[in-house]
């Protein structure tokens, strides 16, 4: 019984820390810049406008998160 309590605590810490690893993974927002240097991306935009304020100074480019490509609506304040 100890033994079965023990694995089932493991799993649920285990659970939580992907859980929080996915989170702050920068995968999370609609919109991503592609940094112009290295080509890494950085998803934390949830309005176009916004990537686009990021990259003001020409360094990147704005994509859609692949991740979340089935929740893109419109985005009406551009």
């Amino acid at each position: 019984m100890r033994l079965i309590l023990s694995a089932i605590f493991a799993l649920m810490v285990a659970s939580a820390i992907g859980s929080a690893q996915a989170a702050s993974s920068g995968h999370i927002g609609r919109w991503c810049v592609v940094d112009g240097h290295d080509n890494s991306r950085h998803c934390y935009f949830r309005r176009h406008r916004d990537c686009i304020k990021a990259i003001a100074d020409g360094s990147g480019a704005c994509v859609p998160n692949e991740k979340r490509r089935g929740e893109m609506p419109e985005d009406k304040s551009k």
